[in-house]
Formats: C-alpha cells, sequence, structure tokens
C-alpha cells in the first residue's frame, strides 16, 4: 500500500514538472520570433486536436 502511494506521488510530481515544462516551452515558442520546426508542428498538431477553430493557425502563419 504505501509503495502504491509513493508510486502515485512519484507520478505527480513527474507530471507537475512535464506541465511546467510544456508551459514554458509554448511560452518560449510565442515569444521567440525563430522557432524550431518541430515545436510548430508539435503545437499545431496540439491546436487541432483541442480546438476546431484556427486561430493559432493564424498565429503560426504570421
Amino acid at each position: 500500500m504505501e509503495q502504491l502511494h509513493s508510486t502515485i506521488t512519484s507520478l505527480g510530481f513527474r507530471l507537475r514538472s512535464v506541465g511546467h515544462y510544456l508551459g514554458a516551452s509554448v511560452a518560449s515558442f510565442f515569444t521567440s520570433n525563430h522557432a524550431p520546426f518541430k515545436k510548430m508542428t508539435f503545437l499545431h498538431r496540439l491546436s487541432a486536436r483541442f480546438s476546431g477553430r484556427n486561430f493559432r493557425n493564424e498565429i503560426l502563419s504570421n
């Protein structure tokens, strides 16, 4: 039981750090003018998955 609790706790910390990393990479993407192509395609896929609208595609094409 204690092993399960520690596993869940470490998983939560891992998820939180992944969230921080994703937030930082998205923020750096929108603040930097020269973003890597991989990050663009990743964001494009992510925005297409989360929203049917194309407002992020307009941001990417500018």
